[in-house]
């Protein structure tokens, strides 16, 4: 009975075990495959790459410190409308003061004393002021779109680093493939020369020719593997994203056309907010020079009461009353101002022109150089083709003992550095498109 009393607890004690185990496993198997799908970054387009650079950026943090002063400008400028309100209290003490009297045959007898005092409540309101703080407000909403613009150019660049790292990555992994299908391409060459080597018909040279070839490629192989490493680290630092040597880089279609293409840079933007922004300077210049009606009002206590110097004693008093301002005559400052104003609109309008015409001016040169990589591209696959050709009648050559393995590793070789300078033809053809696409603003 003790026997079976035991196997029984044995039993259901690795039961609970289990259960235990398989419970964590399946709480902790979620988080796991999260981790891991987040961790890694199978594909990463370029314009997924813009996006994600420029909202990982520290300097986009700017776009809300700037809305928030503006914000708070604005809410200034709001303010200034309100009431101004003051508490004042004032003691003079002064070395004379009216007097009135001592004058036979005359009742009236007024003598005021050396000291006075006053404490009151001031308040100023602004009634209308032609139209100023409609300006300023203007002025500040202009201003801060100067400001997103201008950041908003800051974050372009962030475009022509990450083309740069896209290049470097991709250029360096088609040449590790082509490497490695150079280093496949040997090793069945050597498979057959060991063969007859084997057999005694091939000297341990021309083996060992073949050998020193293929440890060669495997060292360049291991070095394009650590270039590719050092962009890649940037480009996951740039982005914030998991991205990998195997993660793979797609680019878009980078068609440039035969026909012109629009520019749409933030620059042009920029440029534009500038000018709205003087326009609105030149409001404020012009409706400073209209009246401005205020409200006063003062009311408090004073010894002796200023209203009535017959009254000499402490006394409440209070007055309200209506100020108009208008400067008639400022020495044409106002437009002198405006004419300040309008130069920098037609300064701010060439910079925007420069800029169109400096980059519409390397449209021709974007075309010359694809065109040229067109047609270099299409001799290169050529002369691919026939070192191809070339290379594989050397190794029929070579198995047939009538080519040495010297020759064979030089036609290796020949066909391996054809295929690579192929490739970066083609690498600097999608380039020029991206770069040229990039520059006009359609990436």
């Amino acid at each position: 009975m003790k026997f079976f009393y035991r196997l029984l607890t044995i039993w259901l004690n690795v039961i609970v075990n289990a259960l235990r185990t398989l419970t964590l496993i399946l709480f902790s198997l979620p988080l796991v495959i999260s981790t891991w799908c987040f961790a890694q970054v199978p594909q990463l387009s370029l314009t997924e790459a813009y996006t994600s650079a420029q909202a990982h950026y520290p300097l986009v943090n700017q776009a809300e410190i700037l809305e928030e002063i503006s914000a708070i400008t604005l809410s200034q400028i709001r303010r200034s409308r309100l009431p101004d309100i003051q508490a004042v209290a004032e003691g003079i003490l002064q070395s004379d003061n009216v007097q009135i009297g001592g004058i036979p045959g005359v009742p009236l007898n007024i003598e005021a004393p050396l000291e006075s005092f006053r404490a009151y409540l001031d308040v100023q309101v602004l009634a209308f002021d032609g139209g100023v703080s409609a300006s300023q407000r203007r002025i500040e909403q202009a201003r801060e779109r100067v400001n997103q613009e201008a950041l908003n150019v800051d974050l372009r660049t962030l475009k022509d680093r990450v083309n740069v790292l896209f290049f470097t990555i991709t250029a360096n992994k088609k040449q590790v493939q082509i490497i490695e299908a150079s280093i496949d391409n040997l090793d069945k060459t050597l498979e057959s020369v060991q063969a007859r080597f084997d057999q005694g018909v091939v000297l341990e040279s021309e083996l060992n020719k073949l050998n020193v070839r293929k440890l060669e490629l495997e060292s360049d192989l291991d070095q394009l593997e650590g270039d590719i490493k050092a962009p890649v680290s940037v480009l996951a630092k740039l982005t914030g994203l998991e991205v990998s040597p195997e993660t793979r880089l797609i680019f878009p279609k980078a068609d440039t056309g035969e026909d012109a293409i629009p520019i749409t840079r933030p620059e042009q933007s920029f440029f534009v907010a500038q000018q709205m922004l003087y326009q609105s300077q030149k409001r404020l210049a012009r409706v400073r020079r209209l009246p401005t009606i205020g409200i006063f009002g003062q009311g408090g206590v004073g010894y002796p009461n200023p209203l009535n110097f017959n009254e000499i004693e402490t006394s409440l008093y209070g007055l309200i009353g209506v100020r108009l301002n208008w400067k008639i005559l400022d020495w044409g400052k106002s437009r002198q101002d405006r004419q300040i104003l309008n130069l920098e609109m037609r300064n701010t309008e060439l910079d925007k022109l420069t800029f169109e015409f400096n980059v519409l001016s390397r449209q021709k040169e974007f075309k010359e150089r694809i065109n040229a990589l067109d047609k270099t591209i299409a001799n290169n696959e050529k002369i691919v083709a026939l070192q191809t050709r070339i290379l594989n009648q050397s190794e029929i050559q070579l198995q047939n003992g009538v080519l040495t393995a010297n020759d064979y590793v030089q036609q290796v070789n020949a066909e391996l550095i054809a295929r690579l300078r192929l490739e970066l033809l083609v690498q600097q053809r999608l380039n020029q498109n991206i770069e040229y696409l990039t520059l006009f603003g359609q990436l």
